[in-house]
């Protein structure tokens, strides 16, 4: 063989061998940094364990919650948790339902029977139960809930010299307030869900208000449409868990795609929205060891925040609950 074309052949079996060299140091550097931040977050949820306050109720049981019992958005924080694979959270859900089917925001407002805000529920409450009941398939306090809501449809107008209804209005989350009344992005949602527990076995729902009004509802525009207009903040935040709620049940329109992408354009470095999009990454676990308490002295004063429906710039981690720490930690471990 001709000495020039010998060495070249040489030439590039060496760059070869460099290159596969190159690429295996740096998959090792990248494995060992990955251990790291593994082994970094294990520390951390030890801390925010020890540290996530609880709300006692009057019946011995105790929840997730803010620090004081400040406890009136519990049951969506609750059913993030729940979805997320904690099992506190599944039985917080659970135990702000009473006999009737009537949910509350918390266990403990259900023991007191006390509407925080003035109502005992909200659309926002309600998507926290409807991640209970999609992740649990408890097809049973499902179609309580539903239900009661359909029993408690209030009148708007009565018939001529009778007592019977002629019309009613739109169905409501709550009996105690018209703040509960279930909008049209709330109907998309909850109709995605009640289609979902029909198909887990839940009974079809009495021919009433409620199935008359989901029934006008079919597809998942409005979220992607909530996803470019929605204020900045809680408002955006709860675009995003309706978007999780509705991959949960299987939903992949492009349209569901398209709002995760707008949030995260939106409002860049929420893990929990970068979670959405890209799935368990180094990046998601890296904003979450940069926001999260890394040791006691970083604690904060207050436990008040649930740093994720907050604008990343307000940096609201300054003031977390740990619930929203141990929820992303749990995502992440998936």
């Amino acid at each position: 063989m001709h000495y020039r074309v010998r060495k070249k052949i040489m030439r590039g079996a060496m760059t070869t061998h460099l290159l596969r060299m190159t690429v295996l140091f740096l998959s090792y550097s990248l494995c060992l940094q990955a251990n790291a931040e593994d082994t970094e977050i294990v520390k951390r949820v030890s801390l925010w364990e020890q540290h996530a306050p609880y709300c006692d109720s009057a019946d011995g049981t105790r929840s997730p919650s803010k620090e004081h019992c400040d406890d009136g958005d519990t049951t969506l924080f609750n059913g993030l948790l729940c979805a997320a694979g904690d099992v506190r959270g599944c039985d917080a859900v659970r135990n702000a339902q009473e006999a009737s089917g009537r949910w509350y925001r918390s266990p403990r407002l259900r023991v007191n029977h006390h509407a925080a805000e003035g109502a005992s529920l909200s659309p926002d409450m309600a998507l926290g139960v409807q991640l209970y009941l999609v992740t649990t398939r408890d097809t049973a306090r499902a179609y309580q809930w539903l239900k009661q809501i359909d029993d408690t449809v209030p009148c708007v107008l009565h018939k001529l010299f009778s007592s019977d209804c002629w019309i009613r209005s739109i169905p409501r989350f709550c009996p105690d307030s018209a703040n509960c009344s279930i909008r049209p992005g709330d109907a998309e949602v909850l109709a995605a869900t009640v289609d979902y527990l029909h198909q887990q076995g839940m009974p079809p729902l009495p021919n009433g208000s409620l199935r008359g009004y989901l029934g006008t509802f079919g597809s998942t525009w409005i979220n992607d449409h909530n996803a470019h207009t929605n204020k900045l903040g809680y408002s955006l935040h709860l675009v995003a868990v309706e978007a999780w709620l509705l991959r949960l049940m299987g939903h992949t329109t492009s349209s569901i795609q398209e709002s995760i992408i707008t949030i995260n354009k939106r409002d860049p470095g929420n893990p929990f929205f970068e979670y959405l999009r890209d799935g368990s990454t180094p990046r998601v676990q890296e904003i979450l060891l940069n926001t999260c308490p890394k040791d006691v002295a970083s604690l904060p004063q207050k436990y008040f925040q649930w740093t994720w429906e907050r604008e990343m710039k307000e940096q609201a981690w300054k003031e977390t609950m740990l619930w929203d720490c141990i929820f992303m930690e749990k995502l992440l471990e998936g």
